[in-house]
């Protein structure tokens, strides 16, 4: 299955709504390693969700080279690729402490 239409998957499966393609954005801030695979982040219009119209959506590939997905959904404070990234860092910061 093509990476934009695997991204597609998790967007449905996580926020249960359809999505639309718009473009690839560079993400260039620097991250903690294996934050963003390839250094990109991919926007998606959303159709069927209550509050969000756009979606951030990219995968990496952690430490122990298991590939993960991530979909951020375009909602204040998140306005760019850049801080879905920085909000998506945050929220699995608080979950690994949480279980810990």
């Amino acid at each position: 299955m093509p990476h934009i239409e695997i991204l597609q998957d998790v967007i449905k499966r996580l926020h249960g709504c359809e999505s639309l393609h718009l473009m690839t954005i560079p993400v260039t801030e620097m991250f903690p390693r294996n934050t963003v695979d390839d250094g990109v982040v991919e926007l998606f219009q959303l159709s069927g969700h209550l509050k969000a119209v756009a979606c951030y959506a990219w995968s990496y590939v952690d430490g122990a080279n298991v590939q993960h997905f991530s979909a951020v959904l375009k909602l204040h404070p998140v306005v760019s690729a850049t801080t879905a990234v920085m909000a998506d860092i945050v929220m699995r910061s608080k979950d690994s402490k949480e279980k810990a």
